[in-house]
């Protein structure tokens, strides 16, 4: 489970609860702000990128279904 939260009032702004369940060992953030990255403490360390702006429009607006998941994927070996 990855939560980001507004630094000002310590309030959740999202949270993205679906591919990475297992603890995350890594996550950034881009250099606008605008996704997250987050790297699972798995065995395949699974790896999935979030836009922030579309996690927030949705959790607003429950009838949007807009995924905010842009990427992911897991370790080849």
């Amino acid at each position: 489970m990855l939560m980001v939260w507004n630094i000002d009032n310590m309030r959740m702004i999202c949270l993205f609860n679906d591919v990475l369940k297992n603890g995350i060992s890594n996550c950034c953030f881009s250099n606008d702000g605008k996704s997250v990255a987050g790297v699972a403490m798995d065995d395949d360390h699974f790896m999935a990128v979030y836009d922030i702006d579309i996690a927030i429009n949705s959790r607003k607006d429950p009838k949007n279904k807009t995924s905010p998941l842009i990427a992911s994927g897991k370790l080849t070996k």
